[in-house]
């Protein structure tokens, strides 16, 4: 009734455990180690094409991570009427993971696999990769939304500062645009903890970066982290919920709810207790909510 084993670490460190034995393994297949979906989709479709399949442990660990991911992106969307970029990319990255799957998992008969990779699916994995790296930046990927005005249309985009004379170290710099200030033509933009307002011709779309890329895909961002121990939480309460409801129909005894509450809270409390630990900031679930949901757009 409790948490089950996989999660019992949180699901944050279960999804650090999985993705580090899906890339530990295509490494030792497929060197060097993938630090981008492009990478990590051609070294899957190389062992595809070799025959070579996943052992049952990095199937596991694929299915779930591709679990985990998917409970944070629908935590996300769950309750917004319109996705953000991030939430696309996390879509693609998804779909990305499915993908190796669909490549490199045992056949369930001496059929040929139809999803091994062909000319035909080739395009499909170049289009996940670069959907990922660059979302809608390139021209004829998704039609043009005409009831976004252009002034708008960097909103919520990764880009690449430039030509500034003001400020040359900014220069080669990424930063995320905030908002559109109407009042001066200028973009708020985020680069790292610090904010600027820069003009039009000193921003241009850029596409996440190998490092960034590496960071995404192994799950290291306080966003993450934070919108996994919400669902570790939600997961505690419904334990709690479950094992009172079962102790007022009969199936289990006073004694053994109380157990199972006290073991629920105490997992989460250690839980919390681990990313305040981490992250200092993060000393109230308040706070938690908030990184999870609202550091996006601020």
């Amino acid at each position: 009734m409790l948490m089950s084993p996989t999660t019992s670490g949180g699901r944050y460190a279960s999804y650090k455990c999985a993705t580090a034995r899906l890339l530990a393994w295509l490494t030792e297949k497929e060197p060097p180690t993938p630090r981008t979906v492009r990478a990590m989709l051609n070294a899957a479709r190389r062992l595809s094409e070799r025959c070579e399949m996943m052992p049952a442990d990095v199937k596991a660990s694929l299915e779930l991570a591709i679990k985990l991911r998917r409970e944070v992106h629908e935590l996300y969307t769950s309750r917004v009427a319109q996705t953000n970029p991030d939430d696309e990319r996390h879509a693609h990255f998804i779909s990305a993971l499915e993908r190796v799957r669909a490549w490199l998992q045992p056949p369930s008969s001496k059929e040929e696999r139809r999803d091994a990779p062909t000319k035909q699916l080739e395009p499909e994995a170049e289009e996940l990769a670069n959907r990922f790296e660059l979302l809608d930046v390139e021209e004829g990927w998704d039609e043009v939304d005409e009831s976004v005005p252009k002034s708008q249309m960097l909103v919520g985009k990764d880009v690449l500062i430039d030509g500034l004379t003001s400020k040359p170290e900014l220069n080669g710099r990424t930063g995320y645009v905030v908002e559109h200030l109407s009042h001066n033509g200028r973009y708020k933009v985020r680069c790292g903890d610090e904010f600027y307002s820069l003009k039009p011709e000193n921003i241009k779309h850029a596409p996440m970066q190998e490092a960034e890329q590496e960071q995404f895909i192994l799950g290291e961002a306080i966003e993450f982290e934070a919108a996994c121990l919400m669902l570790d939480v939600q997961a505690a309460l419904g334990e709690v919920a479950t094992a009172w409801n079962d102790y007022k129909n009969g199936r289990i005894s006073l004694l053994t709810a109380a157990a199972l509450t006290n073991a629920c809270v105490s997992h989460a409390e250690h839980l919390a207790s681990a990313l305040e630990a981490k992250h200092p900031r993060l000393m109230s679930l308040s706070r938690v909510v908030c990184v999870a949901h609202l550091s996006r757009a601020i």
